[in-house]
């Protein structure tokens, strides 16, 4: 886990190989971690309840992201936001004053209709699946993650995020 330095940036750390990853919007602790969507993702929260990481990267990998896993178009290094959208690769940012929205896609027409939608409550996490099947670390019976929407009143961190870091990793 690397910390974060300044506000408004957040750190994503993925294993394109073996699938998992850590979406970082702050320091984060062990002390409040929530199952999400029957142990495929974990959720590390602050005191107060709201959101300070998810991760899905435990053991031998975690979830396989769509257009991600074995691609040789990973996002890579540091970048800034300048407004409210950025692409990296497959990696695509979306924030609204209200929402955070991360997808694992080559398109930009997300979410596509046939993937399926996921929904946790507490805390309020939308997850989106990919009907995409492989071999990886921990797999999903929905397919490939594909993306991620988090209500920026849920997390630790506001908007707008201005800066994002990419970490390439091997989750063992």
């Amino acid at each position: 886990m690397h910390p974060i330095s300044k506000p408004g940036k957040i750190v994503f750390e993925f294993d394109n190989w073996r699938g998992g990853f850590l979406l970082q919007l702050s320091r984060i602790t062990e002390q409040d971690v929530r199952p999400l969507f029957g142990n495929l993702m974990r959720v590390f929260c602050q005191q107060d309840g709201r959101i300070a990481a998810i991760e899905s990267a435990w053991q031998r990998g975690g979830l396989p992201l769509n257009d991600i896993h074995f691609s040789e178009t990973c996002p890579k290094g540091s970048h800034t936001i300048d407004n409210d959208e950025l692409r990296v690769g497959n990696f695509l940012l979306r924030q609204t004053p209200t929402q955070l929205s991360i997808w694992f896609s080559s398109s930009n027409e997300v979410p596509e209709a046939n993937w399926i939608i996921r929904e946790s409550v507490d805390p309020a996490v939308t997850a989106y699946f990919s009907t995409k099947e492989v071999k990886a670390g921990r797999r999903s019976k929905d397919g490939m993650l594909a993306g991620l929407q988090i209500d920026f009143n849920q997390t630790v961190i506001c908007y707008p995020v201005r800066h994002i870091r990419f970490i390439g990793s091997d989750f063992k």
